[in-house]
């Protein structure tokens, strides 16, 4: 008789070490393809994630919060398959409300921050230029791709900039408006926003303090003031774009 090899889903143990980034190579791609692979454990990873950043990895808060719905560590492994299955069932529930909450809260409360930042990504960034390349193929990508964005057509924007990436490579304009694209699309992917503003605000691109800028504007909505400080103090002392806004910030944040 044939082995059932079909991996179970990870415990809540498994998933804290992946945010934690211990696990050796192969466990930690195993669990991306499930997360990519199960709706309800992603439901239930980004929960534990948002949380997880809330209490910066403390492991004692996150035990006590697991113990607030009746989950307690015991022996048995039957038992603790159980639990586990009986928190998935929880959390990807709580771990969609604290998703749908947090949105719903940065949207609709009076806060001046958020209602500062609202204003700023509500009005998109000029569009990209038609950029000369000694490729007439990436000119004629950059055309279509600044024809999209100026129509608010971000989703089709992106695959043409992902079109743009694989022929320029890590090119900081591409990086710099996919990352935009991925702020002002309909359903907006900071993740990808951060780590590609990231990545042109690590250059000496013209773009960079343009990145820093639209950096601390997605901290900011997210509720993480701390890491939209250090850019909005650099661009205060800049002076030359944002400088303004970023002094206006930095009191509201105080």
């Amino acid at each position: 008789m044939m082995k059932n090899t079909t991996p179970k889903e990870p415990t809540l143990e498994l998933l804290l070490d992946y945010l934690d980034g211990i696990l050796d190579y192969e466990t930690q791609e195993r669990i991306q393809k499930q997360l990519a692979n199960s709706e309800e454990l992603k439901a239930v990873f980004e929960g534990l994630r948002q949380y997880y950043e809330e209490v910066e990895g403390d492991r004692e808060k996150i035990e006590a919060y697991k113990a607030t719905l009746g989950i307690y560590s015991e022996e048995g492994t039957n038992k603790e398959e159980t639990r586990t299955a009986y928190f998935f069932k929880i959390a990807a529930s709580i771990g969609l409300l604290i998703l749908a909450g947090a949105i719903f809260y940065s949207l609709q409360n009076n806060d001046p921050v958020n209602d500062f930042v609202n204003g700023q990504l509500s009005r998109p960034y000029n569009a990209p230029e038609v950029f000369r390349s000694d490729q007439s193929q990436v000119e004629l990508l950059w055309t279509e791709a600044s024809t999209l964005y100026k129509s608010g057509n971000y989703e089709s924007a992106i695959e043409i900039i992902r079109s743009i990436d694989k022929i320029d490579g890590d090119d900081p304009t591409s990086q710099f408006y996919f990352a935009l694209c991925q702020l002002y699309r309909d359903d907006p992917n900071y993740d990808e926003a951060l780590k590609n503003l990231q990545m042109v605000a690590g250059t000496g691109h013209i773009l960079s303090v343009r990145a820093k800028w639209f950096l601390a504007l997605t901290y900011l909505f997210s509720g993480n003031a701390d890491g939209a400080r250090s850019f909005l103090e650099e661009l205060k002392e800049l002076d030359n774009y944002k400088g303004q806004e970023a002094g206006e910030l930095l009191e509201m944040i105080k």
